[in-house]
């Protein structure tokens, strides 16, 4: 009889905390659904420590990319700076946590190193077109064009010519960071 009541105590004691355990995978502001994918992927636990993403309109980032080479196997260059982070950037903030792509406002100021990935028939041109053609901006710094024109990576006169297509252009790519920040975008460096 005393089992019989210690078992149905326990029973009822874990129904009663059920909604505070189920309360706990969930109150990171993750989308529905969210939880269960976590626990299925990664196992039990790990939804309720996961921090998804609070502020979920009006998000405004600018990264600086500039280097040229993001990722390095056997000394050879095999993914872009900066341009590699922006398919994964824009399927957490959308698939992950649930935000429409308009509230998401992504720039890039590609300065020094990192101008030659702007350059027409460079290995990642595809990487760069995507981030275009998923609405990311990309500027590219005046000083750096003069540098590559004097060292006859783009011809004189002929910049648009030598660029990718959708290219935007900042006159100096630290000074754009600042004006960006100043303009309440999130700063950063992949």
């Amino acid at each position: 009889m005393q089992r019989l009541f210690f078992q149905s105590l326990v029973v009822g004691l874990l129904v009663l905390m059920s909604p505070f355990v189920l309360a706990s995978e969930t109150e990171n502001n993750c989308p529905d659904g969210l939880a269960a994918n976590l626990t299925k992927e990664f196992g039990p636990g790990i939804a309720g420590k996961t921090q998804c993403v609070q502020e979920k309109k009006a998000i405004k980032i600018v990264m600086q990319v500039n280097q040229y080479c993001g990722k390095k196997t056997d000394e050879k260059c095999v993914a872009p700076h900066g341009f590699r982070n922006i398919p994964s950037m824009i399927k957490n903030y959308t698939k992950t946590n649930a935000i429409p792509r308009d509230q998401i406002d992504i720039a890039l100021v590609v300065h020094g190193g990192g101008g030659k990935l702007l350059l027409k028939g460079n290995p990642f041109e595809q990487q760069v077109k995507f981030a275009l053609e998923n609405g990311v901006k990309v500027y590219f710094c005046q000083e750096t064009m003069r540098s590559f024109i004097k060292k006859g990576l783009i011809p004189a006169g002929k910049a648009e010519e030598a660029l990718i297509d959708g290219i935007e252009y900042v006159t100096g790519g630290l000074l754009a960071l600042v004006d960006f920040q100043r303009q309440g975008y999130m700063y950063i460096q992949p």
